[in-house]
């Protein structure tokens, strides 16, 4: 059985703060994945990561979240207030633009393979 992301969500046993607003910075289509889980990152929360898994099993980040404590909108675009906010958006392959109210879309980082001599 599919889950949808909004269910996997609220499954997740509250990882989102109920008090909390949060910016979401889409880096995939939710319709690539077939299941959603979601991660507390850092010590003082305020940055989710949601994880989708793929037909496939693999798991890639679909979206991420973060809190609207510690970023802003300025002229379309997602910036962050704190020092430790502007190091983890740097991880994007672009600047998240503004698509609708809340919601930014940025590229996500390809990793490159690693090259054995």
């Amino acid at each position: 059985m599919d889950v949808g992301k909004e269910e996997a969500v609220e499954k997740s046993g509250g990882v989102l703060g109920k008090d909390e607003d949060f910016f979401h910075i889409t880096l995939r289509d939710s319709r690539l994945f077939v299941r959603f889980r979601t991660q507390s990152m850092g010590a003082h929360g305020g940055i989710q990561r949601v994880a989708g898994q793929r037909p496939n099993e693999s798991w890639a980040d679909q979206e991420w979240l973060i809190s609207k404590r510690l970023a802003h909108v300025e002229n379309g675009c997602l910036v962050a207030d704190d020092e430790a906010a502007r190091k983890f958006m740097r991880r994007f392959g672009s600047i998240p633009r503004q698509v609708d109210g809340d919601v930014f879309k940025a590229k996500p980082v390809r990793r490159r393979p690693r090259v054995r001599h």
